[in-house]
């Protein structure tokens, strides 16, 4: 009998009822987000800039870089799916081909809560299934991503398919789906990698020496073909020998491989110098004393959400110490019951969650440790749950029920706080240009007043400044798409004396500064270039998110 699963219960069938719940569920969710672009700020508009340079023949490059030089960081899987859209419909304008990715991502949205139902029915009662299915959908951080062109959605799709068509015994068809959709992970997400090692390693752990060593030779096609890539891009002269002299900084994440950005102590504060072992031990153990509480947050609700929620209900509101101890608690439940699973011999889904936390453990992006989590929420649920039924065999089968009900309740709770501050605080009022040239408004999740003026400032710029201008903004690919100039990042660095050659060897003409809280790493070492250096800037631009500043040329 599955966890959770009840002989009162008539023998209906509830799934095909629940499915149709998540579909009506997810159609209401995306009622007032469906409207407009894709959101291609931060990573997004890399991944987009990339996708066209396939789409135009010009291999795997950042086309908004001075030199159009070749990318490190990101595999192709994701831009190739931008690609493919740009191709079928005959234009590279983020004004054609947006909306049409924007519906993508919601037919992504639909099919990864069903797949996400159909995994947590393999191993909780339907009712169960269903609420690990709300949770994802709603969940903030799935939500987020659902409507940015990041990757994290369809590879969370692409996972759940895998465990889906993978059986212990699923013959020779079984076998070549999961290769296919194991390689297909790594091209979208290089943590994807964590997937093609556990489907290894569950080969060998159960005796099957052939299998684990056929496995381990299609697990090397991609790694070694992506890495023998990098490697030769970092060997070449154009590498060697940038554009400008901190193109290929190890701050410069976009034009770097993860291995080098993540190499140093802190990507921004690069003045802490490289990380040692030592560096990284620490790194690591940190990330393991703090990580239940990130997936607490991941399956309940994030923490800014219950703050939010918690400061509405005064004078009864929760002792932040009391939210937190649920939240840690509730991620020390989901770390137990992936121990319970890989005790019980399910090996490839505990190996797979497992490294997964183990190589988030080891990034210095404490900030978007949620952000990671979110494409194995369907994972951490049931193993909370999987947990809390094991409460029964130990005690008593009212104290498991209780147990069940309990995580029940809190993932239920997460989810609707989420949507409800979703609906509330965050489908805040964008504007995009349509293929007309007309501004037209849609909702879009963290577009604050600050953003919405720095894409004022934007269009402000493409409309003033001459076509072969270089821009250094924070988000390069977006600005890029927005003005269609070549925009860079200024330099990290944080003595505006090596900073300003540093930007004097770019040739830039325009910095764009703006205030977005998520900006804030970026922004508050990038006006000291203006502050230390009055007379290289004047300002041209002003508004309370943002300023556009032209950089006075020395006379030669």
């Amino acid at each position: 009998m599955q966890i959770g699963e009840s002989k009162v219960w008539p023998r209906i069938d509830r799934n095909a009822i629940y499915i149709g719940v998540l579909v009506i569920a997810t159609i209401l969710s995306w009622i007032p987000r469906y409207r407009g672009p894709i959101d291609l700020r931060w990573d997004a508009g890399i991944y987009y800039v990339l996708g066209t340079s396939l789409a135009q023949g010009a291999g795997y490059r950042l086309l908004n870089e001075p030199g159009k030089i070749r990318a490190i960081q990101y595999p192709p899987g994701l831009p190739a799916i931008v690609a493919a859209h740009e191709i079928v419909l005959g234009s590279t304008d983020p004004r054609v081909v947006g909306p049409w990715l924007r519906r993508t991502w919601m037919a992504f949205s639909l099919i990864s809560v069903i797949l996400c139902f159909l995994f947590a029915r393999r191993f909780l009662q339907p009712g169960y299934a269903l609420l690990v299915a709300l949770g994802f959908l709603f969940g903030l951080e799935v939500f987020f991503v659902s409507t940015l062109c990041f990757a994290e959605l369809p590879y969370a799709l692409t996972t759940l398919l895998f465990f889906l068509f993978h059986r212990r015994d699923g013959g020779i068809a079984g076998e070549i789906a999961c290769a296919v959709l194991a390689l297909c992970a790594y091209l979208l997400r290089t943590i994807g990698i964590v997937l093609l090692l556990a489907w290894v390693a569950d080969a060998a752990l159960r005796r099957r020496i052939g299998t684990a060593t056929v496995r381990a030779m299609v697990a090397l096609v991609p790694m070694a073909a992506w890495q023998g890539y990098i490697h030769t891009v970092e060997i070449s002269p154009s590498y060697q020998h940038p554009a400008y002299s901190y193109q290929r900084d190890p701050t410069m994440f976009y034009n770097v491989s993860y291995v080098t950005n993540v190499g140093l102590r802190d990507p921004f504060k690069p003045e802490l110098g490289r990380a040692h072992a030592s560096d990284i031990a620490v790194r690591f153990f940190k990330n393991v004393a703090r990580l239940p509480y990130y997936i607490g947050q991941e399956i309940i609700a994030a923490e800014g959400v219950l703050f939010q929620i918690n400061s509405v209900m005064r004078p009864l509101h929760i002792p932040l110490r009391l939210l937190n101890l649920v939240l840690y608690l509730f991620g020390c439940v989901a770390l137990i019951g992936i121990c319970l699973q890989l005790a019980s011999g399910r090996f490839l889904i505990s190996l797979y969650a497992a490294m997964t936390l183990g190589i988030i453990c080891l990034t210095p992006f404490s900030g978007q440790m949620l952000r990671y989590l979110s494409p194995i929420y369907p994972f951490l649920a049931v193993a909370v749950f999987e947990a809390a039924g094991r409460l029964g065999r130990f005690r008593s089968r009212t104290a498991g029920r209780m147990a069940m009900a309990v995580s029940g309740v809190a993932i239920l709770c997460g989810a609707l706080s989420c949507f409800a501050m979703s609906e509330r605080k965050i489908l805040d009022l964008a504007k995009f240009k349509t293929p007309s040239g007309e501004t037209a408004s849609y909702r879009l999740m963290y577009f604050p007043t600050e953003v919405a003026s720095l894409w004022n400032a934007l269009q402000w710029l493409r409309a003033n400044a001459p076509r072969d201008s270089v821009v250094a903004a924070s988000m390069p690919g977006w600005v890029y798409l927005e003005t269609g100039f070549r925009t860079i990042m200024p330099p990290f660095f944080l003595d505006p004396g090596a900073a300003e050659p540093a930007i004097e060897s770019a040739r830039v003409d325009y910095l764009v500064l703006d205030h977005v809280v998520m900006e804030r790493h970026f922004n508050e070492r990038f006006i000291n270039l203006v502050t230390s250096f009055p007379d290289q800037w004047r300002l041209l631009y002003a508004a309370p998110g943002a300023q556009v500043y032209v950089r006075i040329k020395k006379p030669i």
